[in-house]
C-alpha cells in the first residue's frame, strides 16, 4: 500500500469529518502544528486521548476508593 505524505494545514484537519467527534478546542491544542499528514494527525489525536483516558482512569479509580 502507498503511504501518502500529503501534507494538510491545521486549520483543514480541525473540520475534517474524521475528527468530528472530538472537542474542536482541545484538537486545536493537540494539533498544534501548522501542518500534518493523516497519519501524523490521527497518531497525536490518539495519543492524546490515551493519556488523557488514563489519568480519567487513575482519578476514578482513586475516588472508588473513598466511595466504597
Amino acid at each position: 500500500m502507498k503511504q501518502d505524505n500529503t501534507q494538510y494545514s491545521r486549520e483543514v484537519l480541525l473540520k475534517d469529518p474524521r475528527f468530528a467527534g472530538y472537542q474542536p478546542d482541545f484538537l486545536a491544542v493537540v494539533l498544534h502544528k501548522p501542518f500534518y499528514t493523516i497519519a501524523e494527525a490521527e497518531a497525536a489525536v490518539k495519543e492524546f486521548w490515551k493519556e488523557e483516558y488514563l489519568a480519567l482512569k487513575c482519578c476514578y479509580n482513586y475516588c472508588m476508593l473513598y466511595v466504597n
